[in-house]
């Protein structure tokens, strides 16, 4: 039989570790694609680059194929502004104001179309072009995802 009083040391007894073990917890762990590249190399830069290009093919087939454009985008953000309680225009100052942005946005056009060769002044090119870069902002949307997985 065990004597009561060296249960009772085993119980208090505490131990102390000189090195760190790997489980135990340093900080705050890394994230991030450096920590997946760190920890896995080569695989995880294939992997993220293949999710990146799916996903951007995937935000560019459903612009073009949802015949999302420019009036689209510009409904979408009045609806957004509305919720959160920025009141619309009214209209008198709406139309006014149309003109005037129609106006900007065409002496802007013409100066930025006089420097592009013909064939990127076409209309196909400019909505392309537009179409992939909203593609673009929608795929790092998809950022924390990517890397999740």
């Amino acid at each position: 039989m065990v004597p009561a009083s060296s249960l009772l040391s085993l119980a208090v007894r505490r131990t102390f570790a000189t090195s760190s073990s790997p489980e135990a917890p340093q900080g705050k762990p890394a994230g991030g694609i450096k920590a997946l590249l760190r920890e896995y190399g080569t695989v995880a830069l294939g992997t993220y680059l293949t999710l990146s290009f799916i996903v951007f093919c995937g935000c560019l087939s459903s612009i073009v194929f949802l015949g999302i454009n420019e009036t689209h985008i510009a409904h979408a953000f009045t609806s957004i502004k509305a919720a959160f309680g920025f009141a619309p225009k009214t209209d008198s100052s709406a139309e006014d104001d149309a003109a005037q942005d129609a106006a900007n946005e065409a002496k802007a056009k013409s100066s930025l179309f006089d420097i592009l060769p013909e064939w990127a002044r076409s209309p196909f090119v400019v909505t392309m072009g537009t179409n992939v870069l909203l593609a673009m902002a929608m795929t790092k949307l998809f950022s924390p995802l990517k890397v999740a997985i």
